[in-house]
């Protein structure tokens, strides 16, 4: 994207977060929900291990939704699983709503939880979102052991 497309496409998101006001967690959820739904929809197999998984989902993630360069599975145990985002095209307008307005718009963290609730039958939640200098660290913590391995 060009520098006027992507200055453009910064503040239409800003100001779309700060209008929204407290709706937005609600809006963050049904966006997250919905992408899960569909890339879910489109898993022929599901994935042996959590290394498979991030897989698909940075594969799929390129072809419907490409808001970042990649996904990468930095770290999974049996009760935590972390993954960063490089190169995210959210991370300047949310990065300005969360300094300045204490909000978040964007929806990869409730996608992500969607997900991997999905993925492996139980609970799933964000413990910690880190801004990297292209985009974010996301670690999420899970109710019982993890099912794949």
């Amino acid at each position: 994207m060009d520098h006027k497309g992507d200055a453009l496409l910064t503040k239409y998101l800003q100001v779309l977060g700060k209008s929204a006001g407290k709706e937005m967690e609600n809006i963050r959820a049904k966006m997250g929900w919905s992408l899960a739904e569909d890339l879910w929809g489109s898993l022929e197999t599901e994935p042996k291990t959590v290394e498979q998984l991030i897989a698909f989902l940075n594969y799929r993630l390129q072809a419907e939704f490409p808001f970042c360069e990649r996904l990468e599975l930095k770290e999974a145990s049996p009760v935590d699983i972390t993954v960063m985002v490089h190169g995210c095209a959210f991370k300047k307008a949310n990065l300005d709503l969360v300094q300045h307005h204490r909000q978040n718009l964007c929806p990869v963290d409730p996608f992500l939880i969607f997900f991997l609730n999905r993925s492996f039958s139980q609970n799933c939640w964000l413990v910690d979102n880190a801004f990297t200098e292209d985009g974010c660290i996301m670690k999420f913590s899970l109710s019982k052991s993890c099912a794949l391995k």
